[in-house]
């Protein structure tokens, strides 16, 4: 015997082909977590801006650290200091570095970023005497992030469709936006029905054995706020058409 009712795909079906897409409207950032995106937007620039450093050490070439170790360090002038937040004051040449920190600016002519622990912490720097012992050749060619390695002028980064998450607001704060234009959260109202229910504000009829909790519009509102809707409570109605009429009028 063929089951008379309909399947979840079925009415799944049914349920999104009646239904429109909500209208978009402008939020402020913070304010879009957990809305969908309506508008997809673009990179205004690249990032990183510039070739940055991804550790805290010295910025030089790797032709001038291959074969450094512990036993066999190689000795590089350190002409430069560029913190976070500046830049570099001059390139590097043959034989010379510049202390990082990270994030902060590679200096041109370097291709390499050497890691504080691979060296022996530099002395004399802001001198002319400033030099830096690099024990290790493991950092040669590494640790620079270069400019426009996670995303190119003009990307599409985030895509319209998308749940905006902690994430991807990170993402768009990073390429300027302000605001964005999502798509309007369904607002679900709530009608509960029966005599033998009451809300929690009544419990005392439930310690009596005299009524049940409305449990169900607290786990249904609860399912209903995950899925990104906004919830409206309208109460229990009595088995009464004119009390479930009034309750209804409150969905307006």
């Amino acid at each position: 015997m063929q089951a008379d009712w309909l399947s979840v795909a079925e009415a799944h079906e049914i349920i999104l082909g009646a239904a429109d897409p909500l209208p978009a409207e402008r939020r402020p950032l913070l304010d879009c977590l957990g809305h969908v995106l309506a508008t997809g937007i673009r990179a205004p620039l690249d990032l990183p801006r510039w070739d940055n450093s991804a550790m805290d050490g010295f910025a030089a070439r790797a032709e001038d650290v291959h074969g450094a170790s512990e036993t066999s360090p190689r000795e590089l002038r350190v002409v430069d200091d560029v913190p976070a937040g500046s830049f570099p004051a001059r390139p590097i040449g043959r034989g010379e570095a510049s202390r990082v920190m990270t994030g902060a600016p590679v200096p041109e002519g370097a291709d390499s970023v050497i890691r504080l622990e691979h060296t022996d912490g530099a002395t004399g720097i802001g001198t002319p005497r400033g030099r830096v012992q690099v024990r290790s050749d493991a950092d040669a060619g590494r640790n620079i992030r270069l400019c426009g390695e996670d995303v190119r002028t003009g990307d599409l980064v985030l895509r319209p469709g998308i749940v905006l998450r902690a994430g991807e607001l990170g993402v768009a704060a990073s390429l300027g936006q302000a605001d964005l234009r999502v798509v309007r959260r369904p607002r679900v109202a709530i009608l509960t029905s029966g005599d033998e229910l009451v809300d929690l504000d009544e419990f005392e009829q439930v310690l009596a054995g005299h009524r049940i909790v409305s449990s169900n519009s607290y786990s249904l509102s609860a399912q209903l706020r995950e899925a990104g809707a906004e919830v409206k409570n309208l109460g229990i109605a009595r088995d009464d058409p004119r009390s479930v009429r009034r309750l209804l009028e409150g969905a307006r």
